[in-house]
């Protein structure tokens, strides 16, 4: 949910849940084998606030306070706090260029033993530009076409080992979106992606699939739903 305004900046509020399914618990039985005792439920939500306003003519800033809950097996709850941070700025140029940098998942770790076990958060650095090819004139139903680029590296846990993202976009004003991207990441999480976004007046609807592994799931991403109002 979106709610800009002219005098204040813009105001969103999100929510983002990651259910990785039910699983089979299993303990060792009298013939060596596992034997079924139960299931658990995998899942990640995440609640978070944001304010974005400019600061001056082409440079734009916003913040996102993010409250995050992991629930891995039975009865064990892990809870933690985390900020994003970014900053953008369009190009004086014909051409709509845009240069952006964030910071996110910057908070504490994710703690659900103890201390001594908590994990820290995967706080990534990221730079981006995005440039509009085609722009038709406002309240025009004339395809647009932009091309984006991201590098993005991990922060605090040795290497930034960065990585590229490629991806473009394309669509009839708001009403429909078409998106394509593809991952140069240094694993088997690597790969192309495709998407498509439906607005009818306030609400929009975006869906997102990969085609590559999820790293640490060893199986296929499912796909991505977002559901937005926008004020």
């Amino acid at each position: 949910m979106a709610v800009p305004s002219a005098s204040f900046g813009t105001f969103a509020a999100s929510v983002y849940v990651v259910d990785y399914g039910d699983f089979e618990n299993t303990v060792g039985g009298p013939g060596g084998g596992p034997e079924p005792v139960g299931r658990f439920t995998a899942r990640n939500v995440a609640l978070a606030a944001g304010y974005s306003t400019d600061i001056v003519a082409g440079i734009g800033a916003g913040l996102v306070y993010k409250l995050g809950q992991c629930v891995n097996i039975p009865s064990q709850v892990g809870t933690t706090h985390a900020v994003d941070l970014g900053v953008q700025y369009v190009l004086p140029t014909a051409v709509r260029i845009v240069i952006g940098a964030t910071v996110r998942n910057v908070g504490f770790k994710l703690q659900v033993n103890n201390q001594a076990q908590a994990d820290p958060l995967p706080t990534r650095i990221q730079v981006g530009v995005s440039c509009g090819l085609l722009r038709p004139p406002p309240g025009s139903d004339r395809f647009d076409l932009r091309l984006m680029a991201d590098v993005q590296g991990v922060v605090g846990r040795g290497e930034l080992a960065p990585v590229t993202l490629l991806g473009a976009e394309s669509g009839a004003g708001d009403v429909l979106r078409l998106r394509a991207g593809y991952a140069f990441l240094d694993s088997s999480a690597r790969g192309p992606s495709i998407g498509v976004g439906l607005r009818f007046g306030s609400l929009a609807l975006d869906l997102a699939r990969v085609f590559y592994e999820a790293e640490g799931l060893g199986e296929k991403e499912p796909m991505h739903v977002s559901f937005r109002v926008i004020f």
